[in-house]
């Protein structure tokens, strides 16, 4: 039988489901995170849906209750969010510092009087 938290975790999951396919769809949410989104809602889903498949993936990982595997899980994924954002944030900074020395340059051959180089 479906409990009540495994209705909420699956409306919740197909909820996210949604909002994840129109920003990707809006060209906001490129394929790799979109695909990575689309496993863990769809994860969230199936262990709402059916908890024998989780008790059972719990089982076989050889972990003694179901909570130390969301624990681990959820902290390696939040390591992995980290460090993709990480990631982002230095190509982002990387492009913002490469824009700010190209408009120097060009400030300065624009305010250099003609003729004159050095």
């Amino acid at each position: 039988m479906i409990e009540p938290y495994g209705i909420l975790a699956a409306l919740f999951s197909a909820i996210m489901m949604a909002i994840s396919i129109r920003e990707y769809l809006r060209n906001k949410l490129s394929t790799g995170p979109f695909l990575a989104w689309m496993a863990i809602w769809a994860a969230i889903s199936l262990t709402g849906l059916f908890p024998r498949l989780y008790y059972w993936v719990v089982a076989a990982l050889g972990m003694a209750m179901p909570i130390h595997f969301v624990t681990t899980f959820s902290i390696i994924l939040l390591f992995a969010i980290v460090y993709q954002l990480n990631k982002k944030l230095d190509e982002v900074n990387f492009k913002l510092n490469s824009m700010a020395r190209e408009l120097a340059l060009r400030d300065l051959d624009r305010d250099r009087p003609e003729g004159r180089s050095g």
